[in-house]
């Protein structure tokens, strides 16, 4: 071990919660993959905004469940928050809506990876307003890139 200066507790802290939210972003992956294909089977049966509908519904089911659990109560202290996840549910109810939508008229192999063209808007709205949360390197910039190529031609692919 010589060369090598110990890691501290905090070091340790921070790595191993780096590692359980990567596995939990791991488990939303499936979680999302799953719904995409459970969603085409059956969205051309159903109207896609009453599928959308059902699905936020039992969603938010599934979250004050296990907000209650948690007994998650930190946003009734910062009032400012509320607004902010506000934007972002009906951002995310907009998403989803227009996800059941698209699954509606095209095949899931196409629908999902177009979708999966966000981390470039992550990207660039990262950089607008987490700047000074978040720290942008080449790697993540070159690993954008890569994807967004991968995804357009995954979409080429199938137009043909």
């Amino acid at each position: 071990m010589r060369g090598r200066r110990p890691v501290s507790t905090g070091d340790e802290q921070m790595k191993k919660e780096i590692l359980i939210g990567t596995l939990i972003a791991l488990a939303s992956a499936l979680a999302y993959a799953v719904t995409s294909v459970l969603v085409r089977q059956k969205v051309t049966q159903t109207p896609p905004l009453v599928g959308a509908a059902v699905s936020v519904f039992s969603g938010t089911i599934v979250l004050g469940a296990m907000s209650a659990v948690r007994r998650e109560q930190g946003l009734a202290r910062k009032k400012r928050g509320i607004w902010y996840f506000l934007l972002a549910g009906t951002l995310m109810g907009l998403g989803v809506a227009t996800s059941f939508v698209s699954l509606s008229l095209a095949p899931v192999v196409m629908v999902v990876p177009v979708q999966s063209i966000y981390p470039l808007f992550t990207l660039i709205f990262s950089r607008l307003f987490l700047g000074h949360l978040e720290r942008i390197t080449g790697q993540v910039v070159l690993g954008t890139i890569l994807l967004v190529i991968g995804i357009v031609l995954i979409a080429i692919g199938r137009v043909r």
